[in-house]
């Protein structure tokens, strides 16, 4: 998880610091990401706890927390079915895509990033075990239930210090993803977009949960030109 790259953009390339040429995909998402066979174990509590230990300790690997930040939200629309904003959020973070898949990505420094397969989707079923509890009607609906997206709440935004508006979010939404959804809504590119409250700027890994703005308060966001 941390070769560092140097990007060709004349020829859509990446070149390490021997000369090696990584040649790069269309950097637009494949639906679906790779598919793995999981343990006979394996459980919704026990995956959604290796995948927090990942996604904590993976900056200390190296590479930029925002990156990283980006890389979780991605995947996490992606594997709830929704591809635009999985991929509005790598294009506001510049994330580059090697093959289409999450697993293997670069920023635009050219450092490369590494993400298991086991954070990206729920293990194949397996067949031969027809009580995996991943199988059975009961787990694949309430699989089906933990992957909607639940829209809980709204932030109030004056954007450009012009228009005011309400963004519907979730709670568990990290400020790169309400960019991402602004500016779905809006058609703001989220690169240009720049997050104030209480005469801080937000930093894109913050959740709506941890701010905690009350309803009444609003959001500066400034449009770079």
């Amino acid at each position: 998880m941390g070769s560092c790259l140097s990007r060709r953009r004349d020829r859509g390339l990446l070149e390490d610091t021997e000369g090696t040429e990584i040649a790069l995909g269309s950097n637009k998402l494949i639906m679906g990401q790779p598919a793995w066979e999981g343990e006979i174990d394996v459980t919704r509590e026990s995956l959604d706890e290796k995948r927090r230990e990942f996604w904590e300790t993976a900056p200390a690997f190296g590479g930029r927390e925002e990156i990283w930040s980006a890389l979780k939200s991605s995947s996490e629309f992606a594997e709830r079915g929704d591809y635009s904003m999985s991929q509005a959020i790598l294009d506001g973070a510049g994330v580059i895509l090697s093959s289409g898949y999450l697993s293997q990505s670069y920023d635009e420094r050219g450092h490369e990033y590494k993400v298991p397969n086991y954070c990206l989707s729920r293990p194949k079923p397996r067949r031969e075990n027809a009580s995996d509890p991943l199988l059975s009607p009961s787990r694949r609906h309430a699989q089906k239930e933990d992957l909607k997206i639940e829209l809980d709440s709204k932030i109030r935004i004056r954007l450009d210090g012009k228009k005011d508006l309400k963004l519907e979010v979730s709670s568990e939404d990290t400020i790169l993803s309400c960019k991402s959804r602004l500016s779905l809504a809006e058609s703001v590119p989220v690169s240009t977009q720049i997050w104030c409250y209480s005469g801080k700027v937000l930093r894109n890994s913050q959740s709506v949960k941890q701010l905690n703005i009350p309803k009444d308060h609003r959001v500066q966001v400034c449009v770079l030109k």
